[in-house]
């Protein structure tokens, strides 16, 4: 609904403007008339305090105590967002003109026929509410990334949900875990909007991490949650990744979201099911299984053995087994540093290798969309742990896989690669290929790409000046803007704007 102030000296024209915009259909609503732009002002500053803002103001050109053209340029210098036409007969073109420079959106001619008056109204009314939504959701975004929102609505309407692709990210090193790519080939809007009922809205967001995304409902219900919950589950099913969904059990104002989804994401790393599809209430108690200690049975002797084939084997039991009884992901991690721990009296692995098995294992979760993955980055991980601990890397020419591997990132720097298809790529498990390329060249694979995009991003915009941001963005594979900045920020100590100028362009 488009919220009018109409301005005009000549109460027989302010009627007919006014009658004008009310046959223009119920979208249009008249909320005041003035007579001059004295009076104008002071129903604007009025509606602003009262929190009942003008989308438009109309109005004449001529008119005494306070112009159409010095109300004009008040409204441009106390609300730059409320837009401004004027009307002006034939015969003032030259104010017309001036009107323009006083940024004024457009203008009409006098007499005003009802189909220019709906144009104007129709075209000004998308513009409005796109700007609304924009400014909503940058309060929004606010919100989820809990930075301190005391102001704005804070009606209790919000229904914040918070889900995962895949594990939850325990390891610094997740940018190109199968979460991303999973979001980056799936909507989440999208997906949202389709289980919406008529007057809910929804807005999308990054996560803290690469696997997790926000979605925020507007509804005056707090049993539509679970409905909502239940439909994702049932789109989610039909992926390749497992996703979890944890979503509220009551609706929060716009200054608690961050606080909620905090809480939410304490719940789930706590409970995310390792390679289940799951929604969990936020104030739902999740049955954790106690796990039995069988795999120093299988596992420890297999590993003394030195035979792999027979350490794949006891490991795929074990995997299987947690996973069949819905284990979840932080009970896995720490039942396989147990196993280890708890046997190193035999293993007798230093505490070095022993810190770098403890990493290697979450790495391996977090990249892990399968049990048969899980199986293989372990019997890698345990397999070598014996012997890795004894190399002296230094002592070692570097293999031509690590120039490979470099190379393969510079070709493909552009697009959505995750350490699964690396690995796929040169036959190996991802862990196997981090370790090395970590050992020989300082960085991860991931961070290795994402300093490689930020110099190319660098470079283009460099050799461009009037490349906008958001293009140098897309032209080196990061597609969304909002995390190019923070990886631009991350990389340079600026955001983009700061490191090339004011004057660059978003």
């Amino acid at each position: 609904m488009l919220r009018i102030l109409v301005v005009e000296d000549e109460p027989p024209i302010l009627r007919s403007i006014v009658s004008t915009i009310k046959s223009c259909g119920e979208d249009f609503v008249v909320a005041g008339t003035a007579f001059n732009g004295k009076s104008a002002m002071e129903q604007i500053e009025k509606n602003e305090i009262e929190g009942q803002l003008f989308d438009l103001v109309l109005t004449d050109i001529r008119m005494p105590v306070m112009d159409g053209l010095e109300l004009a340029e008040n409204i441009y210098t106390c609300m730059p967002q409320m837009d401004v036409v004027v009307i002006s007969g034939y015969h003032e073109f030259s104010y017309v003109q001036s009107a323009l420079r006083s940024h004024v959106y457009d203008y009409l001619t006098k007499p005003v026929s009802k189909d220019a008056m709906k144009a104007l109204l129709t075209r000004i009314d998308v513009m409005t509410s796109e700007r609304k939504r924009e400014a909503h959701e940058k309060k929004l975004l606010e919100a989820v990334t809990d930075f301190d929102v005391s102001h704005g609505d804070v009606t209790a309407r919000y229904a914040p949900f918070l889900l995962c692709a895949g594990a939850f990210p325990t390891v610094p090193d997740n940018s190109m875990m199968p979460g991303r790519a999973f979001w980056h080939a799936n909507d989440l809007n999208n997906i949202v909007k389709g289980t919406l009922h008529d007057g809910e809205n929804c807005f999308c967001f990054d996560g803290k991490s690469e696997s997790e995304r926000i979605a925020v409902i507007e509804t005056d219900s707090a049993l539509r949650s679970r409905d909502i919950a239940n439909e994702l589950f049932a789109y989610f099913e039909k992926q390749d990744i497992f996703v979890t969904t944890i979503y509220p059990e009551k609706l929060y104002g716009l200054n608690e979201i961050g606080h909620a989804l905090n809480l939410m994401r304490i719940k789930l790393q706590n409970s995310l099911k390792f390679l289940h599809i799951s929604k969990i209430g936020e104030f739902e108690d999740v049955a954790v299984p106690a796990l039995t200690d069988s795999g120093s049975e299988g596992v420890i002797p297999a590993m003394l053995s030195g035979n792999q084939a027979r350490l794949h084997a006891a490991l795929r039991t074990e995997t299987e087994r947690l996973v069949s009884v819905e284990a979840t992901q932080g009970q896995i991690s720490h039942y396989f540093k147990e196993i280890i721990t708890k046997n190193n009296n035999r293993l007798k692995v230093g505490a070095e290798a022993l810190n770098s098995y403890f990493y290697e294992v979450d790495y391996s979760l977090t990249n892990s969309v399968s049990a048969e993955s899980f199986t293989d980055s372990l019997t890698y991980l345990l397999g070598n742990l014996l012997s890795m601990q004894k190399e002296n890397e230094n002592d070692k020419v570097e293999p031509p896989l690590i120039a490979q591997i470099e190379e393969y990132l510079k070709e493909h720097f552009t697009e959505d690669l995750t350490n699964a298809q690396l690995a796929q790529v040169f036959n190996f498990v991802p862990s196997y290929l981090s370790k090395l390329f970590r050992t020989y060249r300082g960085i991860s694979p991931s961070e290795y790409l994402m300093k490689y995009r930020i110099r190319k991003a660098i470079s283009l915009m460099e050799e461009n000046p009037d490349m906008l941001i958001k293009e140098a963005s897309s032209s080196v594979g990061l597609h969304d803007q909002y995390y190019f900045s923070k990886l631009f920020k991350k990389e340079t100590g600026l955001c983009p704007s700061e490191y090339f100028g004011m004057n660059r362009k978003p």
